[in-house]
């Protein structure tokens, strides 16, 4: 809900507020928000093959990376070319914190290859970087 949303940004501007001693009490704290209901939306077959077919070859190794391995946004953005190995693709969580191991079978072999051969910055550690060689920021797609 945006009135939640609302509250948390109000919060966080009279937290600031006191500590630079502009006011000395934040009138949000202690509001009670809404309770929301969780989404959950997962895309179907038909949509996922108009988005990805809408998409570059980056955006089609990413789609089909997040969808073989369910990796969050954050993974696959921040995979290395040295995450992988000839058995399998290596990361660690972001989220989690967890290492986790997925096999390379054929399909994700092919995918993986398909993202290493896409343009990058010689001496770019990442597989999906920006023009500079860095790794895209979850912000940061504009960059590209």
């Amino acid at each position: 809900m945006s009135a939640n949303r609302d509250i948390t940004l109000l919060q966080t501007v009279f937290a600031y507020a006191m500590r630079w001693g502009w006011c000395t009490q934040n009138p949000c704290r202690g509001v009670r928000r809404h309770t929301e209901k969780r989404r959950e939306r997962y895309i179907t077959a038909a949509e996922f093959v108009v988005i990805k077919a809408a998409a570059d070859e980056q955006w089609r190794c990413i789609l089909d990376l997040a969808y073989l391995t369910a990796m969050r946004r954050g993974d696959i953005l921040n995979l290395r070319l040295s995450d992988i190995t000839d058995q399998a693709l290596v990361i660690g969580q972001g989220k989690m914190g967890v290492r986790q191991a997925f096999e390379l079978t054929p399909v994700l072999q092919s995918v993986l290859i398909r993202s290493r051969k896409l343009r990058r910055r010689v001496g770019s550690l990442w597989l999906f970087c920006a023009r500079e060689g860095q790794p895209y920021s979850v912000s940061g797609w504009n960059s590209a």
